[in-house]
């Protein structure tokens, strides 16, 4: 049983242009024939350290990025491409950024939180990571390949060509020699295939616990590593469909797509559309707490910077007897509360309820750990050493540079091809002014000044990310996000999925199968039957070898 790892088959060759003064980035496209049609726009962000984000017009012809890097492009499309982006003023997107970091009433602590487990924040990211990555081959002196993207685990496997540390582990040694860390250089660098997987440790975390279930599958269950590469893929693509989604979309709407198929998003070849990666998505920033507690094994907290500096770049790695960097052996994530386990000592730690309201050091992160700071030039010699990015802010501003429709306009040209449907879908009401104003009801007064007095524009054209958030709040008795943020969010990973050729999507494969239901403590496969396979010696290999062959044979 094997099989590609990447979706689709469309491949792209990305050619430099040495003889052109200024650096520039040629792509072109040899995949199939009728795709990806002509009018295809795609957009770049260049992974260095200031934006660049270029339109790439007619993507079947030879289209020039200028201005670059030599770092490693990552490519969007829209979903809307046609619609007139929201022109809002700098100035006022970061006032709002700051606004939502600093909205907090005195005394207040935010003591609401939702019933969402908090490594399912991690493990959104992580998803959001893989969906996008984008692994660059050098095929000759001037030209780079890659396969477009797909919820496929390229982050954790690397490309189809040059499969990562094929025949070794995954996983690397903490610093005290537990076997919990990324696979590390001796400097503490990670090697791993997507290296924004060590942007903080709660993220990392779950890259390891995915590399360890990929393990147990070899070691507990006899699969060779390319069918272990196959079947954790499976398994997250179940767990993303089946537990994620309906975790923050709500299962009406999974069920939906499921039985009817996509409404909004069906691209001929999948890139992350930005209203998704850039918008709707970094819902995740609202769901950080300003502590997990306990996190260590004596019961101390970690803050949301904790989690950051724990990391290659953060430089908080440890050495080891071999004096190789890597993570404290006692800051491992405390998954017995950071999952729904129902066991170990204490409740679980719940992510908190999104709103328009940030955990207060999300106010001010280090640039370093900011992919790409706008707003300003950390790279010269009289930039202040101590300059700190507003995440909100950043946020805010990269719907604008990214060329983001108004949500009030995405929401009604949504629901007019919703209303055209010939079969039942799910409505994607506009809020009004009056709603979205409500929505802010826990907030101070800084925020709703703002909206309701100096930037009452924002009220009937509001920035996608910001109009998640207030329309999470407005729902929030579902305790899902909203019909269009969550319309966005599930039909993307729905087509991400489907992007890959072996897929559970693709392949027809009977979801309820794919995995026996009853696994342990009579849960559904979910993120913690994963964590369980992968971490919990108790169980046979005889009974788990059983349960594989019988999976292995329905499918």
């Amino acid at each position: 049983m094997s099989g590609s790892m990447h979706g689709g088959g469309a491949r792209y060759v990305l050619v430099k242009k040495p003889e052109a003064e200024a650096r520039q980035l040629e792509f072109r496209y040899f995949g199939p024939s009728d795709a990806p049609p002509g009018n295809l726009i795609l957009y770049v962000d260049i992974r260095e350290r200031r934006i660049s984000s270029r339109r790439i017009e007619h993507f079947d012809a030879d289209a020039v990025i200028q201005e670059t890097d030599e770092g490693t492009p990552q490519l969007y499309e829209k979903i809307w491409p046609g619609l007139p982006p929201a022109g809002h003023e700098d100035e006022h997107l970061i006032r709002l950024g700051r606004a939502m970091a600093n909205n907090h009433a005195s005394g207040w602590h935010r003591p609401d939180w939702s019933n969402l487990p908090a490594a399912y924040t991690y493990f959104g990211q992580f998803i959001a990571h893989d969906i996008s990555h984008l692994d660059w081959v050098k095929k000759g002196e001037d030209s780079f390949d890659a396969v477009t993207p797909a919820l496929d685990l390229s982050s954790l496997f690397g490309h189809p060509d040059r499969p990562l540390r094929s025949g070794k582990s995954l996983v690397g040694e903490t610093s005290t020699g537990s076997r919990r860390d990324l696979a590390r250089f001796p400097c503490g660098r990670p090697d791993v295939a997507d290296t924004r997987n060590d942007a903080n440790l709660g993220l990392s975390q779950i890259h390891v616990l995915i590399a360890l279930f990929h393990e147990a599958l070899i070691n507990r269950f006899g699969l060779s590593d390319a069918d272990a590469r196959l079947e954790t893929k499976r398994h997250l693509q179940y767990v993303v469909l089946n537990d994620y989604l309906p975790r923050i979309v709500g299962r009406e709407l999974v069920e939906e797509i499921l039985r009817h198929g996509r409404a909004l998003f069906n691209p001929p070849v999948f890139f992350t559309p930005v209203e998704f990666s850039a918008a709707a998505f970094q819902f995740g920033h609202a769901m950080i707490r300003h502590s997990y507690a306990p996190w260590k094994a004596d019961g101390l907290p970690a803050s949301p910077t904790n989690l950051m500096q724990i990391t290659y770049v953060g430089g908080d790695l440890e050495s080891n007897a071999s004096e190789e960097r890597a993570i404290p052996g006692d800051w491992l994530m405390p998954w017995d509360h950071m999952l729904p386990q129902d066991v170990g000592n204490g409740a679980t730690i719940h992510a908190a309820v999104v709103t328009s309201r940030m955990a207060a050091e999300l106010g001010e992160v280090d640039p370093m750990f900011v992919q790409f700071p706008l707003g300003m030039n950390i790279n010269t010699p009289e930039a202040p050493k101590l300059l700190k990015v507003n995440l909100a802010a950043q946020t805010l501003l990269r719907c604008k540079v990214l060329e983001i429709a108004d949500a009030q306009v995405i929401a009604t040209v949504a629901q007019v091809t919703l209303s055209a449907s010939t079969v039942p879908r799910i409505p994607i009401p506009t809020l009004t002014p009056d709603e979205l104003i409500a929505a802010l009801d826990l907030s101070s007064g800084g925020l709703r000044n703002l909206l309701e007095v100096e930037f009452p524009h924002f009220l009937t054209g509001t920035p996608l990310w910001l109009y998640t958030l207030l329309e999470a709040r407005h729902h929030n008795a579902t305790g899902h996000l909203g019909p269009l943020a969550g319309r966005i969010i599930a039909e993307t990973l729905h087509a991400a999925i489907a992007s890959d050729p072996d897929s559970i999507l693709v392949n027809c494969l009977n979801l309820e199968t794919v995995w026996p239901k009853r696994v342990s403590q009579g849960r559904d496969f979910d993120l913690w039957a994963m964590w369980s396979i992968a971490m919990s010696e108790q169980a046979t290999r005889g009974d788990r070898q059983d349960e594989l062959d019988h999976r292995l044979h329905a499918l």
